[in-house]
């Protein structure tokens, strides 16, 4: 991979050469940061307990999804936690072939799209929840807000998708027009969620003296989760704003707090208050 005419390879000495040449990954020579896709060497360990976290929680919440009948989470909770194992797993593989960019583009495209889904969950909850709660008192018909705000991820994971096609795909000539697309999709999702949770603030400030604890602690949850994804977001527009070769980039520390911890972290809250256990308690007490 090279850049501007740059060849990265004539930094390596022999030892290294002879390190890639026999794809020597355990060697400490091995240049990790200046040959591969990853410009870092990837902690296995921390791939393996990040797959294991979201194959857990997606398992979870398959169950609760069955259990409360609630379909809405299949396509979202659920495919979005085993599109990041998956993701993490092909993390390992990509690892073992740091030259291949096939490994290493499934795996950072399933991490980079799998929030979408996440957040598609977030407005859908939030419209049932103001249609169960207190109707009136919604900021705009409870109907039109999964209308509106799934529409808009929609647009976010098109765009998405595109820039993390070219950014992959052409990596070495069209890296800064990948990232420029990648990052339109990720300001799109930023500037939905900003609303979703200016919307969700007034719906609550006005039910607030609606009676019932459980759907209360679901728009805590909500909060927690919406706030989770948008520093998310916040964070990949930095990140990808600096260029490949920046610290950020391929800093794993930060990529593991502030998108895998996180995206952990906007779905497992709701295993504690489940959209269906809240909001059946609400149509149990209207009935």
């Amino acid at each position: 991979m090279s850049d501007g005419g740059f060849n990265p390879w004539s930094l390596l000495t022999p030892e290294q050469l002879l390190a890639v040449g026999t794809n020597d990954i355990n060697n400490p020579i091995y240049p990790w940061t200046i040959v591969t896709y990853f410009r870092t060497n990837p902690s296995v360990t921390l791939a393996i307990l990040s797959a294991c976290l979201f194959g857990i929680s997606g398992l979870i919440h398959a169950g609760q999804a069955w259990h409360y009948k609630t379909g809405y989470m299949w396509p979202t909770a659920v495919f979005g936690a085993f599109l990041e194992m998956v993701g993490y797993i092909v993390r390992i593989k990509a690892r073992q072939t740091p030259l291949d960019l096939i490994p290493f583009a499934i795996q950072q495209a399933c991490i980079l799209l799998a929030p979408i889904f996440f957040a598609a969950g977030n407005y859908i909850i939030l419209g049932r929840s103001m249609q169960v709660v207190a109707e009136d008192k919604a900021p705009m018909r409870p109907s039109l807000v999964a209308r509106v705000f799934v529409t808009a991820d929609i647009i976010s994971f098109i765009i998405q998708v595109a820039g993390t096609v070219v950014l992959l795909v052409w990596i070495s000539t069209h890296y800064e027009t990948g990232t420029r697309i990648l990052m339109a999709g990720l300001i799109v999702q930023v500037v939905a969620f900003t609303g979703f949770m200016i919307i969700s603030t007034i719906f609550i400030s006005r039910a607030r003296s609606v009676p019932g604890k459980l759907w209360k602690l679901l728009f805590v949850e909500q909060y927690v989760s919406a706030l989770f994804i948008l520093t998310r977001s916040v964070f990949r527009v930095y990140e990808f704003s600096q260029g490949y070769d920046s610290g950020p980039v391929h800093n794993e520390t930060l990529m593991y707090i502030f998108d895998m911890a996180l995206m952990l972290g906007c779905i497992v809250v709701f295993h504690f208050v489940h959209p269906g256990m809240a909001l059946r308690e609400k149509k149990k007490m209207v009935a």
